[in-house]
């Protein structure tokens, strides 16, 4: 069962990955076009450092998915993968949320119209932490990995 629980993580991070990759590609497009006070927004700081800790979000998510996905290919036993793909989850799952929203937030107004896929991957993106295992059974999966008395 563990065998199954772990691929199916490696399979939504890939998912949250695009869900990542998607609200910044149009997060980083909006920003460019919006003018306001005769400037695109995406010059204010504000808006300029949150797509910068998204493209962050997204790079390292994409290491962590592809590393999950090499050590799940590799075909070692799960006890020698379990803390590198329940680490892969855990900040996908958080990191997925953190992009979305700032999508959102740079969005304004617009961002949160039902015609634009953006309100639709925030909204997915609430469950990802409890998808195949929450945030929670994640941590205990990496403590106990790390050697600490987890009961």
């Amino acid at each position: 069962i563990m065998a199954g629980f772990n691929r199916e993580r490696v399979m939504v991070c890939a998912r949250w990955l695009g869900h990542m990759q998607t609200a910044l590609a149009w997060a980083l497009d909006y920003a460019k076009v919006r003018q306001q006070f005769g400037k695109p927004i995406g010059a204010n700081q504000s808006i300029a450092f949150q797509l910068a800790q998204s493209h962050v979000d997204v790079e390292a998510s994409r290491l962590y998915t592809y590393h999950a996905a090499s050590r799940w290919d590799s075909g070692s036993p799960i006890q020698d993968i379990i803390l590198d793909i329940s680490s892969a989850k855990l900040f996908v799952t958080q990191a997925v949320y953190r992009v979305t929203q700032a999508a959102l937030h740079i969005g304004g107004g617009w961002g949160i119209t039902e015609e634009l896929p953006v309100m639709r991957m925030a909204l997915d993106a609430l469950v990802a932490p409890v998808t195949v295992g929450a945030y929670e059974i994640q941590l205990r999966v990496i403590a106990k990995q790390l050697g600490l008395p987890c009961d």
